[in-house]
């Protein structure tokens, strides 16, 4: 079962965003994410590459739908780009709204702003989770996937 998310970078007011299929939760992608992409430029050319299916926590490779072709032996050709490009807000009222407006189907949200990964799980609110790498780490190993600390209501 894929757990989703959004991952996003902001620059400025902008914030840039992408889909996530595959294993969405804390412990996965948001410890991939401070991992293999702790800095703005690392954020800024993840997202660039548009919709994702899954990176690998190993080796931080990313399978990007747009090179489809390449990583899934079943298909022959990439998707349309146009399809999985990445999508803009003009500023975080409006990336706070879309989180909550797609909260059914996405689990989490990951955003790099101020120069760190800012993660949040909706719970009939959107809430601010804790990013702290090692109880991420802990909650791998101990096969915690979901198990975050929320920081504060965002909206």
């Amino acid at each position: 079962m894929s757990t989703r998310c959004n991952i996003a970078v902001q620059t400025g007011d902008a914030i840039q965003i992408v889909y996530s299929h595959w294993d969405g939760y804390p412990s996965g992608m948001g410890l991939v994410l401070q991992q293999f992409f702790p800095t703005k430029n690392n954020a800024k050319e993840l997202v660039s590459g548009g919709d994702i299916s899954a990176i690998d926590w190993k080796s931080g490779e990313v399978n990007y739908y747009a090179q489809r072709g390449k990583w899934d032996k079943h298909k022959e050709v990439d998707e349309v780009w146009d399809n999985v490009k990445p999508r803009w807000f003009n500023n975080y009222k409006n990336f706070i709204k879309y989180c909550n407006e797609s909260a059914t189907m996405i689990a989490f949200f990951y955003l790099f702003k101020d120069g760190a990964w800012h993660g949040y799980r909706y719970d009939d609110v959107l809430n601010e989770i804790k990013m702290d790498k090692d109880f991420l780490t802990k909650a791998r190993k101990d096969n915690k996937g979901d198990d975050v600390e929320v920081i504060r209501k965002v909206a």
